[in-house]
């Protein structure tokens, strides 16, 4: 990838995590909805406008994971058997290392 593509999906990222807490910061309650149009821009905001952020983070990681990508079966095996030991196995790992926390927590 070159220097350009790497600064355009960096900043792209930047904007999206922006709008990944805009996402979250979403409470409005039902009855403020009719309450004028300031209610109404600010749904547009945390409840359209952000919603597209997770997909674009799905779309840029599928771009950069099929990125200089061999077309062929052992190919894919590969790369998912990399993807598997740089996440699957830390993610499970934290994972249960917390469940046993929370577990002995609440004995």
């Amino acid at each position: 990838m070159n220097q350009y593509l790497s600064e355009k999906i960096k900043n792209l990222n930047f904007l999206l995590i922006i709008l990944i807490v805009l996402l979250h910061s979403y409470n409005i309650p039902e009855s403020y909805l009719t309450d004028g149009y300031l209610a109404y821009i600010e749904l547009f905001f945390s409840n359209g406008l952000t919603r597209l952020a997770v997909p674009l983070f799905f779309s840029i990681s599928g771009y950069l994971f099929f990125m200089n990508f061999e077309m062929s079966w052992k190919g894919y095996t590969a790369k998912i058997k990399k993807r598997f030991k740089s996440l699957a196995i830390p993610f499970l790992f934290w994972s249960g290392i917390f469940a046993l926390i929370a577990y002995f927590a609440n004995i």
